[in-house]
C-alpha cells in the first residue's frame, strides 16, 4: 500500500468517533513505516532477534510441569 492509501485510511477512520478505530489506523500506519516490505520483513527481523538471544543456563534440576 502507498503512503497516500494509508493517509486516506487514517483520514477516513482516524477522524471518526470511535477512538479504537483511530488507534488501530495509527498502529497500522506505524507498522507500515517500520516494515515497508511487509510481513515477510517483520518475520525475518523477529527470527534474527531470536537467533541473537543468549541461551539459558541449564541446571541439574528437571523441567517444571
Amino acid at each position: 500500500m502507498t503512503e497516500t492509501a494509508f493517509s486516506t485510511i487514517t483520514a477516513a477512520f482516524g477522524g471518526g468517533h470511535d477512538p479504537l478505530i483511530a488507534a488501530l489506523a495509527r498502529y497500522v500506519e506505524a507498522l507500515h513505516r517500520r516494515y515497508p516490505e511487509g510481513p515477510d520483513q517483520m518475520r525475518r527481523e523477529a527470527l534474527d532477534a531470536r537467533a541473537n538471544m543468549p541461551r539459558m543456563c541449564k541446571s541439574g534440576r528437571g523441567r517444571v510441569a
